[in-house]
């Protein structure tokens, strides 16, 4: 069994600067107006760990908090990757961002998305709404739990790391995988423009960079926010 994962970042039409930060294993987007990346990875390379971070716009410091938190993450990570706790490790930089940020009114934050696969299964686990599907076939589900209030119409969320929360709350869960299942993580510069259906379409219908085709199809959409995927595909 081999993994195929790409990743696509890029900046809004109407920002001056990308606030999502991508990363995979060792790459990660340089904040440009766009940047990709696709690589392969089979069994003996496991455990691998991907993540995607949306910086809060309006907020001080987007990209330096989304940058951050994968950054620090990552290095939890990596420090011992068969003993990484996804929730130890937000809340060290849940505590960061506010001890570094300054008594601003709208003090900076990021959404997290994380998927660390290993050899059995996937632990999947995020903060805010940035989000991650699962296609099976023509079946898409998402595995996390989006941080916004349901009756409201904004796009407001209800707790992020940093950005003045008390305490972030890490929704957390294990998933199995099999041949042919493909994984989405993905920021709502995308999900709020492409509905479930079209994700699944789009990636029916691309042969190339996976994350790329979708962040295109978003675009075309209309959105004008920073976009940002991560497609993980097992053969």
């Amino acid at each position: 069994m081999r993994f195929v994962v790409s990743a696509h970042s890029q900046r809004g039409v109407s920002r001056e600067e990308n606030q999502d930060t991508v990363t995979v294993s060792s790459w990660q987007n340089l904040n440009r107006e766009r940047d990709s990346f696709i690589g392969k990875y089979s069994g003996q390379d496991l455990p691998q760990l991907f993540m995607l971070a949306d910086g809060m716009g309006g907020h001080a410091n987007g990209a330096t908090a989304s940058q951050t938190a994968v950054e620090q993450i990552n290095g939890s990570f990596n420090a011992s990757p068969e003993n990484f706790d996804e929730q130890l490790a937000v809340e060290n930089v849940h505590r960061f961002l506010v001890n570094a940020d300054g008594s601003g009114t709208r003090p900076m934050g990021t959404t997290i998305a994380g998927f660390l696969i290993n050899e059995t299964s996937a632990l999947i686990f995020n903060v805010g709404d940035s989000k991650i599907h699962c296609i099976d076939e023509l079946n898409i589900e998402e595995l996390t739990i989006e941080d916004r209030d349901p009756y409201q119409k904004t796009k407001a969320i209800t707790q992020c790391l940093g950005g003045g929360i008390i305490h972030p709350t890490v929704h957390s869960i294990q998933r199995h995988y099999k041949t042919g299942h493909k994984f989405i993580l993905s920021s709502d510069g995308l999900t709020d423009h492409i509905s479930p259906e079209q994700i699944v379409s789009a990636l029916n219908d691309s042969s190339g960079n996976l994350a790329t085709e979708l962040c295109a199809a978003a675009k075309s959409q209309g959105s004008d926010d920073d976009i940002s995927a991560i497609v993980v595909e097992v053969q």
